[in-house]
């Protein structure tokens, strides 16, 4: 979803015909006297592509002169993040600005092989508006993120709060781990051995009462030395299947 969004914003930003041409030669004196200053006061990291720096791409498909000359990174807090970039190119003679939409948000970034891939930029403020745009999206994942997060701490005090109450009349210990979906719980059925289920928040009101009734028979099971174990199905495994039911028998 969100690098769907990434390219939408890249894309509305940028055109398929040539337009901002770069007099300067030199890619790194470009990015500093030129990119740097434009970018000034927005949360973005220009350097040069390292990597990639003066490299032609696919000669076969790109022009002589076409090169990656810097690299753009938002969200980049700490210095090992990735963040949200995009390479710069330079295409022509006339070294015409251009950028792939379809490699932002990719987690790890190859300079695109193909001139088609590429879109150009009108002119530097058409640069300026994406960087800006992409910072106001990625603000706006970061707060959605911390909503849903305190939402999820709320639910996850919740279900512990049940749980305890469980645990404090049938006696059994447990603890909880929660991913963005689900709710995690392991139960002691000893002090050796647990058994972990997982279940969807949205369905947790529902699973509390099977939860009982699974503690009680598992642990009457594990006291018997009975034991359980699951794990996925094997489709090799030489299954005995149950057999179709007679239709004429339920009449």
């Amino acid at each position: 979803m969100s690098i769907a969004r990434h390219r939408k914003i890249a894309l509305s930003h940028t055109q398929k015909v040539p337009a901002w041409a770069v007099e300067e030669t030199d890619p790194s004196a470009w990015l500093e006297h030129s990119v740097r200053p434009l970018l000034a006061g927005l949360p973005v990291a220009v350097t040069m592509a390292h990597d990639f720096a003066g490299r032609k791409p696919n000669q076969d498909s790109f022009p002589d002169t076409a090169l990656v000359v810097g690299d753009v990174r938002l969200n980049k807090e700490r210095d090992y993040d990735t963040g949200i970039g995009f390479y710069l190119y330079w295409i022509g003679s006339q070294r015409h600005v251009a950028i792939a939409p379809r490699e932002i948000g990719q987690r790890w970034r190859y300079p695109y092989d193909r001139l088609s891939d590429c879109r150009y930029f009108a002119e530097p403020g058409a640069l300026v508006a994406l960087v800006h745009e992409l910072h106001q999206f990625i603000e706006e994942q970061k707060f959605n993120a911390h909503k849903r997060e305190k939402v999820r701490n709320l639910q996850r005090q919740a279900i512990i709060g049940q749980l305890r109450e469980l645990a404090n009349q049938e006696q059994f210990a447990f603890f909880v781990e929660n991913t963005a979906r689900l709710i995690k719980i392991s139960i002691r059925l000893s002090d050796h051995l647990q058994v972990t289920i997982s279940v969807p928040f949205s369905e947790f009101e529902n699973t509390l009462p099977q939860i009982r009734e699974m503690v009680l028979n598992l642990r009457a099971l594990h006291e018997r030395k009975i034991r359980v174990k699951t794990a996925q199905a094997r489709y090799s495994a030489p299954w005995i299947l149950p057999e179709s039911p007679d239709p004429g028998a339920a009449a």
